[in-house]
């Protein structure tokens, strides 16, 4: 169970991660 709980910790901060890189790259197009 607390597998579990680390992996979606873990796949949540990949998201937040990719997040923060769309952003700054979209700003540095525009």
């Amino acid at each position: 169970m607390s597998s579990l709980y680390i992996l979606h910790i873990y796949y949540a901060n990949i998201a937040f991660l990719y997040g923060w890189i769309a952003y700054i790259l979209f700003n540095l197009i525009i």
